[in-house]
Order: C-alpha cells, then sequence, then structure tokens
C-alpha cells in the first residue's frame, strides 16, 4: 500500500511492529511559513504558537507509543551542508524567538532511540547528531546532484549551539543511488547506500550508455544501553555490471 501523509495539522504516527514506529512529520512548518510572515514585516507570534502547539503533540504521542525504536521522517534535515554553507532549518536556531521551539524538539527526539530520515539535500549523508539521535539524509534519487569532491567521513556538520547536537561520524557520499534501511531484533538499524552513479566522478560518462559496477556502503546503528554507536562497515563492489543510460547532466 502507498500512503500520502501532509501532515500539515499535525503529525501522523504509524506502527511498524510492537515497540518500532515512524513519525512522519511537516518541516516545512518550521522552514518557510515561520519565515514568510516574518519577512512580509508582520509579527510571527501566531506561527510561532502554532510550531509550539505542533511540537507539545510530538511530545504527548511519544509519551503515549514509548517507542523503543522511532524512525521519525521530515524532508528538510535537522541540519544540512550544502554548497558550502547551513541552509533551511539553520535559520530558525539563529531566531531569538523561536530558536527554543528547534532545541524543545531535538530533546524530545533524544529521549528514545530515535533516526531522522529526510532528503532535501541531493547527496547521501549519515551521522550521530546526539546520543540517542541519529541522522540520514537521502536525496539521491534526481534532481541536480549537490556534488562534494571529498566523500567518506567529512565531519562537515556543525551544532547552531553547544547545548543541541554533539555530531560525531558524519560521511557523505554523492548522488545518484538508493538508500536500504532495516532493523534487526535487537533494533539495530542497518543502512546501506547504493551508489548506482557518482555525479562527481562519472561525470565523463554523461551522454552515453555504460556498463559498471555498483559501489555500496554499510553502516550500523548499534542500540546500546549508553545509545546509538554509528559503525561503518567494509564498503563493496557488486561483481555484476548494470546497463545505465546516463544523461547530459
Amino acid at each position: 500500500n502507498i500512503n500520502f501523509f501532509t501532515c500539515i495539522d499535525k503529525p501522523v504516527i504509524k506502527e511498524l511492529k510492537k515497540g518500532v514506529y515512524i513519525l512522519y512529520i511537516n518541516t516545512n512548518l518550521f522552514d518557510n511559513f515561520t519565515y514568510k510572515v516574518r519577512e512580509q514585516g508582520k509579527s510571527n507570534s501566531i506561527t510561532t504558537r502554532i510550531m509550539l502547539s505542533y511540537v507539545n503533540h510530538i511530545e504527548k504521542i511519544l509519551k503515549i507509543y514509548n517507542p523503543k525504536l522511532l524512525f521519525v521522517v521530515g524532508h528538510n534535515p535537522l541540519i544540512a551542508y550544502k554548497k558550502k554553507e547551513f541552509h533551511k532549518l539553520s535559520r530558525i536556531y539563529d531566531d531569538a524567538d523561536n530558536s527554543y521551539i528547534m532545541e524543545m524538539f531535538v530533546k524530545i527526539l533524544n529521549n528514545y532511540k530515535t533516526l531522522y530520515l529526510c532528503a532535501d539535500v541531493h547527496n547521501f549523508n549519515i551521522a550521530l547528531l546526539n546520543k540517542n539521535l541519529g541522522t540520514i539524509i537521502s536525496g539521491t534519487g534526481g534532481g541536480d546532484p549537490d556534488i562534494e569532491n571529498i566523500e567518506g567521513k567529512v565531519n562537515y556538520f556543525l551544532s547552531p549551539n553547544d547545548n543541541l547536537f554533539n555530531i560525531t561520524n558524519h560521511y557523505v557520499y554523492n548522488a545518484y543511488g538508493y538508500t536500504k534501511i532495516k532493523y534487526d531484533k535487537y533494533l539495530n538499524v542497518h543502512v546501506t547506500y547504493k551508489q548506482l552513479f557518482n555525479a562527481y566522478k562519472d561525470i565523463k560518462m554523461e551522454n552515453k550508455i555504460i556498463e559498471k559496477t555498483i559501489n555500496t556502503y554499510n553502516f550500523v546503528f548499534r542500540n546500546t544501553a549508553d545509545g546509538w554507536d554509528l559503525i561503518k562497515k567494509n564498503n563493496k563492489i557488486s561483481e555484476n555490471k548494470i546497463i545505465l543510460n546516463i544523461p547530459k547532466l
């Protein structure tokens, strides 16, 4: 089954199995809408109340369900690095009127074993943001790629303030490809990014039909009593080749 959620008025929570939940949220609420009002020269007190109500609702439903493993799905990253600068939600962290709401939200997520899943940035990122909070950014399926000339462990992510994130193990890999995420009975989360085409290194192959191997990058968020332990596994290159019809990029 395919479901479409806007989550404009309130988030949507679904049970995957006992103790494992996925929470869908509308991140535009914390981005464009808030600042559109301010940029028009009007008070943004209304949207502040809406944001606060939204986060309070998230806190209430998570207390009810008390997930052992929580996936949170939004469009915008909690923090992202794109074209040599931080973007999107970074503006709210600098807003004296509303930054406390994002701090509330992050602290709520850190009360559970949480993985925040999103896109918006057109490459693959994975990082540990806090003790119980990891993130996977996988905007690798289409659109103009956000190219990085250095791949692997880069540690570009920086916390907007000392109280929000304690970021470690930040890895980045170029588009294009797809990400597989699964969890085991111990609630360890296994993440595989299959890079079908490297938008930086393989650019010479554009506008051609090619055969190439697949690069696979593997990670595990290991579930421990002290929080997540993000482990990088060995890279793999497929034995078989796939045929790709690469357009002009």
